[in-house]
């Protein structure tokens, strides 16, 4: 099969706004409105909240994962289009790797992390003063998270036009 000879005649030129975008979206969503209206429910003070996030965040951490590979090759992809439509490989390839190690991150540090520290508050009743730390680093990486597809998606969204 032949490559397509420009970006916009290639396959991920339509794939990546779009995976970007239902990132983007899913994470919002996820964010500030899911976890808000457990929190105002009252159910992250229910017995067995624990297991219920960490359900929904390793579920959504691996979503994550499969998203981020696929932003990531759809910018390599990006790369091996002919010279005049490349833009140099440290605008987006390094962005997108960063998306990818955030969700790694998450997946494999942050949710254990905060599982762990859950279960110890469920048995206890304390909330550990890690967890504290854990919620302030999560929101630090989220915010990095979100300011990386918004401009992915900036950049790629201007070729449409």
């Amino acid at each position: 099969m032949k490559a397509p000879l420009h970006w916009q005649d290639s396959t991920w030129h339509r794939i990546l706004p779009i995976v970007l975008i239902f990132w983007l979206s899913a994470s919002l969503i996820l964010d500030f409105l899911v976890m808000p209206v457990l929190y105002t429910s009252g159910m992250m003070a229910e017995r067995h909240f624990v297991l219920t996030g960490q359900a929904l965040f390793g579920a959504f951490n691996r979503m994550e994962l499969v998203l981020g590979a696929l932003v990531c090759v759809g910018f390599w992809v990006k790369q091996e289009m002919p010279i005049t439509e490349r833009e140099s490989p440290f605008r987006n390839l390094p962005i997108a790797f960063l998306l990818l190690g955030i969700a790694l991150l998450c997946t494999y540090f942050v949710t254990p992390t905060m599982s762990g520290l859950g279960f110890i508050e469920e048995s206890t009743g304390i909330i550990p003063e890690q967890m504290n730390t854990m919620h302030s680093v999560y929101w630090m990486i989220e915010s990095v998270k979100l300011a990386g597809i918004t401009i992915l998606f900036s950049r790629d969204f201007r070729l449409f036009h």
